[in-house]
Order: structure tokens, then C-alpha cells, then sequence
């Protein structure tokens, strides 16, 4: 038996939104990128690009409704350098069947930040659409 090749073919889509310490709340997650219903992360990262200066730590974590630190767990502990952190490879390929959103949820530690922006990009397909026949 053959299998039947589909020619359907879609280029990934790609949701970034830019923020600061001052768009933030430590500790509440907050909504960043919508994502529709059949949509599968397939990759992003977050961009550091100005220090978060709070105190002690600063703590940024990326997730979803469900999981407020999925793709990016505790690991972008910023301290005081700039840096970018992927999403968590085994986070990735999982199917939302109703819309959600992609958070950051950000946990200061100290005294109040003065300072800190970042880059949050989110690269993601949907189940079923097609652009562009392949012949």
C-alpha cells in the first residue's frame, strides 16, 4: 500500500513581543503572545537585552495557561548580564487544541529593579494549514 503524499506545505509563524521590568508584576504571570487553537511551539527563546537589577535575583520563566514555566523553567536568572535563553526542547510539539497564550512570569528578589528589557519570540505551526502546494 502507498502512502498518500500530501502537497500542502505552510512556513512557521513567528510571535515576538518586546517588554520591560515596568510591563511586569514579580511573581504573576503575565500574558505575552496569543496562540490559536491547533497551534504547536515549535522553538523560541527569550532575549535579555537590558539587565533586570533587582537586589538579590531576578527570575524569568516562560509558559503557558496551563504550565507557567513550560519552555523556560527558573533558567534565566539574569543577574546583571544580558543573555538569550531557549525554550526548553522537550516543552516543544504539543498541540493546543483551544487558544491560550504563551506568559512570562517574573520573580524579583531584593530591592525594587530599576532597569531590566527583554525580547520574548515564539515560532509555532498550525495542525491542518497549508499555504503553498508542492507539486
Amino acid at each position: 500500500m502507498a502512502i498518500t503524499k500530501a502537497a500542502g506545505r505552510q512556513t512557521p509563524l513567528i510571535a515576538n513581543v518586546d517588554f520591560t521590568y515596568a510591563d511586569l508584576t514579580s511573581g504573576s504571570a503575565i500574558e505575552a503572545i496569543d496562540l490559536p487553537p491547533g497551534a504547536i511551539v515549535i522553538g523560541g527563546y527569550l532575549n535579555i537585552t537590558t539587565a533586570f537589577n533587582s537586589g538579590t535575583t531576578d527570575l524569568l520563566e516562560i509558559g503557558d495557561g496551563a504550565d507557567a514555566d513550560k519552555f523556560v523553567a527558573g533558567g534565566a536568572d539574569n543577574g546583571s548580564t544580558a543573555q538569550t535563553v531557549l525554550f526548553d526542547v522537550a516543552a516543544q510539539w504539543t498541540e493546543y487544541t483551544a487558544k491560550d497564550t504563551v506568559d512570562v512570569t517574573w520573580t524579583a528578589v531584593g530591592t525594587a529593579a530599576t532597569a531590566g528589557a527583554a525580547t520574548l519570540v515564539v515560532e509555532y505551526i498550525i495542525d491542518g494549514r497549508a499555504c503553498e502546494v508542492q507539486e
